[in-house]
């Protein structure tokens, strides 16, 4: 499967799992950058908040865009043990 088809899946999927039941957290549907904005601003928080967790692996968000967005390098590396970015 080509990675173009894989990401509009995982983009259909995300949206109607939004529709259907929203999110825990009242994220309701957003954007990617709207999502890096909100995991760079629960990082700062904790770099364990189960927020910005949901938000990186149901985006699949790679640590350069988390880098790009300024989140600390510290933060990027208590994380790469968990996600292996």
């Amino acid at each position: 499967m080509s990675f173009t088809k894989t990401r509009a899946i995982r983009t259909k999927t995300r949206n109607s799992l939004f529709q259907k039941e929203g999110s825990p957290w009242g994220f309701g549907r957003m954007s990617r950058s709207e999502a890096v904005r909100n995991i760079r601003k629960h990082l700062r928080r904790s770099p364990s908040h189960a927020a910005a967790r949901h938000l990186i692996m149901l985006f699949n968000i790679q640590a350069e865009e988390l880098t790009e967005a300024g989140v600390p390098y510290e933060v990027l590396k208590a994380l790469e043990k968990r996600y292996c970015f």
